[in-house]
């Protein structure tokens, strides 16, 4: 009911406080997903230390790793020695974001065949795992419970009176120090000498600040590396009987539970694990609270649009060791999405992508099963390393069924080094992009012969807006050549580019905008409502150009605009800085070799302008007179087609009379 509320309700497009964000972003993960993940993390490291066959024959979805260079193999093999040094007990695996604890369930599982075949008994090893191999944590107290409990069960299926037992189990809520009663603290580590009580009020002081408001942030927040066992030591008694803290002493029992329980939880994150798996929030920034806002501006600047990836910057940077293994599942938007360019070219660089599933859509079901998710397993402090992909992304919608099992057909599996993709711009993680193929890339590409733009955003398009057959066409002003001709007209309506649905070559003539005297009602409304008197991209309206919808059901198409245009942020432009050449470029665009190298730079249904200049140019195109005639001939069908109707303002006849 709260998800509905959430996406559906009332809420549907508020910010989210603390006690919502749990019903707006958990999220099942499907049972095989979560094996993919766990074995090729913590299944990879141990036995890339202790090979074992048998083990791995456990592991339906462990991928093999692919043939590497010689230098990345000389990198392993001394990566592979330092694990071959781990005992079981040493492998701590956390989930930060555990929900209700599928992926913990599953590690435990993985975990009892890892001690068992170095040979401990299930009792020992379901003792072990407990206290010193699994951590989770979560925001949300009944996540919290029913992670617990899985947990607990898991082990009880290995050792039945495992619940009478005194066993540390660090499964934890988040908990935040709001309210705690710092003027008590000094009534705390009466066992202490003066110098260690000092140490731990200023170490506990630090802790309160930084656990403030926790459950705001969740595992995002940084926690330093405090002195735990003095901290422990220093909560564990207390002495309110002296006369001058007397008065001050109500409460102090709740303060030590409290104190406690931070120091717990502070510790957990904290640590540095060998290995990280989560299925991690999906919210985007529209939505942060302004607390959570703050926070992810200042410490998450590249990744602040989307909560998923700031916690997968967190879990690199701040929570795993080094050649340490981090498997997350997101939507597939930081593999190409412009706003997360400096995010991959510092994954890239810091970081193998190990292997990867590309599900494409309906691996969820509910509200996000239109999403396109990606998962992926790193290692830490590796690069150039060849990764393997699963590409899946054509078993969607009724073929949704067969993702599993196509996940084992070897004609979806890919190789790609990693080093390649800095070769394309904006770094998009193309893994199924041939290496023959991506050398296009070092060719002139399109911001060489053509200034590529977005246009204007009115603040009101219910004001400024009309369909072109609403208003007199005696106030319409077409084939406007130039700013002097606007702002010297008396008429009030212009042709208005506004992108539209799918067709190539000519049409889409729809709209005209009020852009009397170049704008000026416009200008005073952006000004009104914060924004910038100028318009985005003026300097090129009314001119001759290409244009494409920003956001397509469809696949890419270009059409060409005759002058005389006001260009919206939805009718994205380009102006070829040669006029001869315009028809020649449309010719590309249009062309299918376009379409796959769009779906390389940003394979979603939205082309931003930063897509279009990057698309690559051989300069021999335009030496082929017989493009030009070719495009115009398309262009002079489609405009016949578009004006055979009563849609267009050029309308003459129907084609049937």
């Amino acid at each position: 009911e709260l998800n509905d509320f959430v996406y559906d309700g009332s809420y549907a497009k508020k910010k989210l406080g603390k006690d919502l964000i749990p019903a707006a972003t958990t999220i099942f993960t499907p049972d095989w997903v979560v094996r993919y993940m766990v074995e090729n993390s913590l299944g990879r490291m141990w036995v890339e230390g202790h090979p074992n066959d048998e083990l791995k024959a456990n592991w339906k979805y462990y991928l093999d790793e692919v043939k590497q260079e010689e230098s990345v193999e000389a990198e392993l093999a001394k990566i592979r020695a330092e694990y071959a040094n781990l005992n079981p007990k040493d492998i701590k695996v956390i989930d930060p974001c555990m929900g209700s604890g599928h992926i913990l369930v599953y590690a435990f599982d993985v975990f009892m065949q890892i001690y068992t075949s170095v040979g401990y008994t299930e009792k020992e090893a379901a003792i072990s795992i407990l206290e010193n191999n699994l951590y989770g944590i979560d925001i949300n107290e009944r996540a919290f419970q029913l992670a617990y409990v899985a947990v607990m069960m898991k082990a009880r299926q290995y050792h039945k009176f495992i619940l009478k037992k005194q066993v540390q189990c660090n499964i934890h809520s988040i908990v935040e120090s709001n309210g705690i009663n710092v003027e008590q603290l000094h009534f705390f580590g009466v066992q202490l000498d003066e110098f260690s009580k000092n140490a731990a009020i200023n170490q506990m002081q630090g802790l309160i600040a930084q656990m403030h408001d926790a459950k705001e942030y969740g595992s995002i927040i940084t926690v330093e590396n405090y002195d735990w066992e003095l901290l422990r030591q220093f909560a564990e008694t207390f002495d309110a009987s002296s006369g001058f803290y007397l008065f001050n002493a109500n409460g102090i029992e709740e303060t030590q539970q409290r104190l406690k329980e931070i120091v717990i939880v502070g510790e957990v994150l904290a640590k540095k694990y060998e290995v990280i798996i989560t299925n991690p929030p999906y919210l985007g920034s529209s939505r942060f609270n302004d607390k959570l806002d703050k926070l992810v501006k200042e410490y998450y600047p590249n990744e602040k649009n989307d909560l998923s990836m700031i916690m997968y910057k967190q879990a690199i940077s701040n929570m795993s060791i080094k050649n340490g293994f981090v498997a997350f599942i997101t939507t597939s938007s930081w593999m190409f999405l412009s706003s997360f360019e400096k995010l991959r070219k510092y994954i890239l660089s810091n970081l193998s992508i190990d292997t990867l599933i590309d599900f494409g859509s309906e691996l969820f079901d509910g509200k996000v099963g239109h999403n396109l998710i990606v998962s992926w397993v790193s290692r830490i402090g590796i690069n150039n390393y060849n990764m393997r992909a699963v590409r899946l992304v054509d078993y969607c919608y009724s073929k949704r069924n067969e993702k599993e099992n196509e996940y084992f057909n070897i004609k979806n599996h890919y190789t790609a080094q990693q080093e390649n993709f800095s070769r394309i711009p904006g770094y998009p993680i193309a893994y199924w992009v041939s290496d023959k193929f991506m050398r296009i890339f070092e060719e002139d590409n399109m911001s060489n012969y053509a200034s590529v733009t977005n246009g204007l955003f009115t603040c009101n398009n219910n004001l400024f807006l009309r369909y072109w057959s609403e208003v007199a066409y005696k106030d319409s002003f077409f084939g406007c050549k130039d700013k002097e001709s606007s702002l010297n007209s008396v008429k009030k309506w212009y042709p208005y580019n506004k992108g539209g649905n799918f067709r190539k070559w000519y049409g889409n003539h729809e709209y005209v905008v009020n852009f009397n005297r170049f704008g000026s009602e416009i200008s005073k409304y952006r000004v009104a409502n914060g924004q910038s008197a100028s318009f985005p991209g003026q300097n090129f309206y009314f001119k001759e150009s290409m244009s494409w919808s920003l956001v397509t059901s469809g696949s890419f198409a270009i059409r060409y605009y005759p002058q005389g245009f006001v260009f919206d942020i939805a009718g994205s432009s380009a102006f070829p800085l040669n006029k001869d050449n315009i028809f020649h470029l449309l010719g590309l665009l249009n062309s299918p070799i376009v379409i796959y190298v769009l779906g390389i730079l940003n394979p979603t249904l939205n082309y931003q302008a930063g897509n279009i200049r990057n698309i690559p140019i051989k300069k021999s195109i335009f030496e082929y007179p017989i493009i030009n005639k070719l495009v115009r001939d398309c262009i002079y069908e489609s405009k016949s087609d578009w004006d055979c109707f009563e849609t267009s303002w050029d309308f003459k006849k129907h084609p049937l009379v």
